[in-house]
């Protein structure tokens, strides 16, 4: 594609930067500046930073990364030992930008290059970072710091890995190299219907030190220097602003963006959609980003989930460089099970005397079968008290992506099954449950494999015999100090179970609580509220939103599974990008094992186990359903501050009132728990706010509807 206008690359060989900041054709975020008028300091100290230009000159590349203390700085030094197990040669180029002496001291210890720069230190950063002002910043003006240094760099997020050489990937025709969270950037990058935050992951960028990289930079600092602007808060998620921002500069003919050979230098698609802007207007010079291979600089998603690495079809023979544990959670959980936690912590993890427990999963099960097995091996676990090592063998075709997303492109890969994180939210089983589980990737550790010579075999004869000769012995008991008791194949783990429970005069699934288990509105988010353009009708009448309504699939389901939320955000882009519904039922096709007792509001439900014991020891179990009324119109939950779509859309005319006022609705459902009258008196408020406070600068809108007027979801 020929773009209008193509960006010059220039070296860099000054600070100086265009005093308009912002292309004059684009509606401002915040009108009358930064805060009160005084502006925050974009640049961090340089004195200290000026370090690095030694490293940049001595090795010819510089990589950056920043973080606090503690488990944070357990994050940064596992990329610092990824960079020095598979790339060693980068090494003397790495850097990490200390905020704290327990950061540096963990890193200094190992050897790596630091630059302590003292950060926030008060209560409100420690426990809120995502809100407080310097640590919301501080990746956006080291970039624009090292730029003013005259400095190219790789600012890398903690949580990313180095696998083999990512300056290789690196193409030298943009102002930035970023990595994207889209899975098909060449079907999706710049598309309206796409939500903004997915278009530029900023864990991943590649910046020069020109003079356009830097006035984006700082234009973005300038954006959203207000914490607070006239009642508006700023965005929680910075990533979201700063693709709010690229894509308004795009819409504004200032930003060229590359992907392999394509080039845009306008918004793709002709439809305005919650989350977006309008469509490009005049092109002018400005800044070029290339977007990289999401294959080979891989999202946690299209890395930990999709293995698109195993997809020739996508990397193109090129080798995996990266991976950023995004999108998922427990981070160091998808870290560990796929092989890159680089930290020796086995001992600290599991004590000088660790007790696991293994078991055959069968392939092939349906969904049901395969959380039928995992349940009995959990209780099994439970009262042996060891950690289950997680089956790494369940059934792939169960996920509802396995078509849609060419799950069967791993097909010469014969031996590869799926973890329980493709169908459950991992967290769940990692968090109160941590001290009974352990991520299948365990098994290929060093240190796990020296205890396994020395395992306990368990068949069906010496199972008999243990507990012939338990005694009155407790099952934790049994099986003495072995640190790995081995289930074999020909004994299923489901009759070890029951004969455990048997011994202790117990019943199968005793152990284990019951929950309501409600398709979750806030997270699986559709957010495919088609909505036309000003001036435009929907095709033919039709209305054009995908039925994405899971609440259907909610149910009483065991703890801690759940399967209708297996990661935030990802199953409804297979909603609306791969044409098929995450169906999969919320309680995984346990919900047979427990019972619905009440409905004490429309928005809670209560359940209890069926098993008499499991409902004597837990008794009931209540949690909240979704508003139906307000799916699938499900909004992100941005839109009450000064960067929403919804809000920008309607000031600069390209939203008409009546659909703003309906999003708006549904965001106070969904983020708010408001309905009715105060719902519509905040939608009332939000909305006439936030155009008084353009003062002038938003298209005049249609009138807003009486007051009085009654409006429901």
């Amino acid at each position: 594609m020929h773009c209008l206008w193509s960006g010059e690359q220039s070296t860099f060989s000054t600070s100086i930067v265009p005093p308009d900041l912002q292309p004059r054709s684009m509606l401002p975020f915040t009108p009358d500046g930064p805060v009160r008028g005084e502006n925050r300091a974009k640049m961090l100290p340089l004195d200290p930073l000026s370090k690095l230009r030694e490293v940049s000159q001595k090795t010819g590349r510089l990589l950056v990364t920043w973080t606090t203390g503690g488990d944070f700085a357990k994050m940064a030094l596992n990329l610092a030992m990824s960079i020095r197990r598979n790339v060693p040669w980068l090494e003397h180029s790495f850097a990490v930008i200390c905020l704290d002496r327990d950061a540096d001291q963990q890193l200094r210890a190992e050897q790596f290059t630091t630059v302590l720069l003292p950060g926030p230190a008060d209560e409100n950063a420690v426990k809120d970072p995502w809100q407080n002002d310097d640590l919301w910043k501080f990746k956006y003006r080291l970039m624009a710091s090292l730029m003013t240094l005259g400095l190219a760099a790789l600012v890398l997020d903690t949580d990313v890995v180095l696998v083999s050489d990512p300056f290789q990937h690196l193409t030298g025709d943009a102002d930035l190299e970023v990595m994207t969270d889209l899975f098909f950037p060449d079907m999706h990058l710049l598309n309206v219907s796409i939500r903004p935050e997915d278009h530029i992951n900023t864990g991943y960028v590649y910046h020069t030190a020109t003079p356009s990289a830097l006035r984006f930079m700082l234009a973005f600092l300038d954006a959203f220097d207000a914490h607070e602007w006239r009642g508006f808060k700023r965005d929680w998620f910075n990533q979201r602003a700063f693709n709010k921002l690229v894509l308004e500069w795009v819409d504004a003919g200032s930003v060229k963006v590359l992907y392999g050979p394509g080039a845009w230098c306008a918004l793709r698609g002709s439809r305005t959609n919650v989350g977006t802007v309008a469509r490009s207007r005049t092109p002018t010079s400005g800044v070029t980003i290339r977007v990289l291979n999401p294959a080979v600089i891989a999202h946690g998603m299209n890395f930990f989930w999709r293995r698109a690495h195993l997809m020739r079809s996508e990397t193109g023979g090129l080798p995996l460089a990266a991976v950023h544990a995004n999108g998922v959670e427990p981070k160091d959980y998808f870290l560990r099970d796929r092989g890159l936690w680089y930290l020796d912590d086995f001992t600290e993890r599991f004590g000088e005397a660790p007790r696991f427990f293994t078991y055959v999963h069968p392939r092939g099960l349906s969904l049901a079968e395969d959380f039928e097995e995992v349940a009995a091996a959990l209780e099994v676990a439970m009262m042996l008290q060891r950690r289950l090592v997680l089956p790494m063998t369940m059934n792939c075709r169960n996920c509802p992506a396995y078509g849609p997303y060419g799950f069967a492109e791993w097909a010469d890969k014969k031996d590869l099954g799926c973890t329980f994180d493709y169908f459950s939210r991992a967290s769940l089983a990692m968090g109160e449950w941590l001290k009974f589980t352990v991520e299948s990737g365990v098994v290929w550790l060093p240190e796990f494999q020296e205890l396994l010579k020395a395992r306990r075999h368990v068949s069906a004869a010496s199972l008999q015999t243990e507990l012939r000769s338990a005694g009155g012995r407790r099952p934790a008991e049994l099986f003495g100090d072995t640190a790995v008791v081995q289930l074999g194949e020909a004994l299923r783990v489901h009759v070890l179970r029951d004969l455990l429970k048997q011994a202790v005069r117990g019943q199968p699934l005793d152990s284990l609580p019951c929950a309501w288990r409600a398709w979750p509105a806030t997270t699986f988010a559709c957010r495919d509220a088609v909505l036309p353009q000003v001036g435009e009708e929907h095709s033919g009448g039709r209305d054009l939103r995908a039925s994405c309504d899971g609440s259907m699939q909610g149910e009483c389901g065991l703890l801690p599974f759940m399967c209708c939320e297996a990661y935030f955000g990802w199953a409804e882009k297979l909603e609306v990008l791969g044409g098929k519904t995450w169906d999969l039922p919320c309680g995984c096709g346990l919900g047979r094992h427990c019972a619905q007792t009440s409905r004490t509001s429309d928005m809670q439900v209560c359940c209890e186990p069926r098993v008499v014991g499991a409902r004597k020891k837990f008794g009931e179990n209540c949690g909240h359903n979704p508003p139906v009324e307000a799916l699938p119109d499900l909004v992100p939950d941005d839109a009450d501050t000064y960067s929403s779509s919804i809000l920008r859309e309607l000031a600069k005319g390209n939203l008409a009132r009546e659909d703003a006022e309906r999003l708006c609705l549904s965001f106070a459902a969904l983020h708010k728990a408001l309905g009715g009258q105060e719902a519509w008196r905040f939608c009332q408020d939000l909305l006439e706010r936030f155009l008084g406070a353009q003062d002038g600068f938003a298209t005049p809108q249609q009138r807003p509807a009486k007051r009085g007027q009654k409006r429901t979801l």
